[in-house]
């Protein structure tokens, strides 16, 4: 699957954790559960991690503290361009999708992805020409997005404390592009509660 726009746009949007429930309308778990639920305030826990970050709620208490047994998503970001998201409930409503944003170009790149979603005890695989839909509308957001950095930059970007994930992601790449991940990650928050309402 294609992409006109940059590949950390594409990372960046698949860490950014409130984005779901205003773009995957119809298609995402969290929009479902915005839906039945209406908006929560609470925190996700961001880690640094060896090869780049994890992101989880509910938080933990303690940096020491292992990812929850029954988290109701993690995301992490893995150098140099793979997103795994794992929605870990039990029984059929468990899936984990891997994701690779390659780059093709300055303004394009390519998704190659693979998802389970099977019920306990049942292994099968099985290949699709289709586009999930959920891949298409993060598409039609960041593609409309791509003309404006590349007539202006980044200079006009405004963040909140919910985009702590993706500027995170932003900073793992930059220094992994300079050569400097393994000596300055220490340098980077290694670990942070984010408030959001999502």
């Amino acid at each position: 699957m294609t992409f006109r726009c940059d590949a950390m746009k594409v990372i960046e949007n698949n860490v950014d954790w409130c984005h779901p429930p205003f773009t995957h309308i119809g298609t995402h778990p969290f929009y479902f559960g915005v839906r039945e639920h209406g908006f929560r305030e609470y925190a996700y826990e961001l880690r640094t991690t060896e090869r780049g970050m994890v992101l989880f709620a509910p938080a933990t208490t303690a940096e020491d503290e292992p990812l929850p047994e029954h988290a109701f998503a993690v995301v992490s970001f893995e150098l140099p361009d793979r997103v795994r998201v794992e929605f870990p409930a039990p029984g059929p409503a468990r899936m984990i999708i891997f994701m690779h944003f390659v780059p093709t170009g300055l303004s394009t790149c390519r998704l190659e992805w693979l998802y389970t979603h099977a019920s306990e005890g049942e292994a099968q695989v099985s290949w699709s020409d289709a586009e999930p839909e959920v891949f298409v509308q993060d598409r039609r957001i960041l593609e409309s997005s791509q003309p404006w950095y590349d007539r202006a930059g980044g200079d006009f970007e405004r963040s909140v404390e919910a985009d702590a994930s993706t500027l995170l992601a932003r900073k793992i790449v930059e220094l992994a592009s300079r050569g400097e991940w393994e000596t300055k990650r220490s340098s980077l928050p290694q670990r942070r509660l984010v408030r959001v309402r999502a």
